[in-house]
């Protein structure tokens, strides 16, 4: 069993990946409206809603995987890697779009020569 505990790990949605090994992420909470704990809940009662509360923080991503969009696992490293990490990227729970795969078809070779085909026909 991990000695991290659970409360350490979040699921997030990367916002930026502008930075060498690192990513900003989004962990978002959404908070539900409860009868009985009135400190629990984040009810605006002006509008009616539940409210969902953001934090931004960024996170060490060694391979560079994530892509804008990606759900990503975080979980807390135990000691901060810089002045703003403390979090690194454990998992990719669900891509985003497969962007970097379409490209790379795109730039193959069978793929140039499928266009030179499909031209040739038109």
């Amino acid at each position: 069993m991990s000695a991290i505990p659970k409360a350490t790990r979040y699921v997030a949605t990367v916002v930026s990946t502008k930075m060498q090994k690192s990513c900003v992420v989004v962990v978002e909470k959404m908070w539900f409206r409860s009868a009985c704990c009135s400190l629990l809940r984040k009810w605006n009662s002006h509008i009616k809603k539940n409210i969902a509360t953001r934090k931004r923080m960024i996170v060490h991503d060694e391979k560079n995987e994530a892509v804008i969009g990606d759900k990503v696992l975080i979980e807390a490293v135990g000691r901060k890697l810089s002045a703003h990490k403390t979090f690194t990227i454990k998992e990719i729970v669900k891509r985003a779009s497969l962007e970097k795969e379409f490209y790379e078809h795109l730039n193959s070779p069978i793929a140039s020569q499928v266009a030179k085909e499909v031209a040739s026909k038109l």
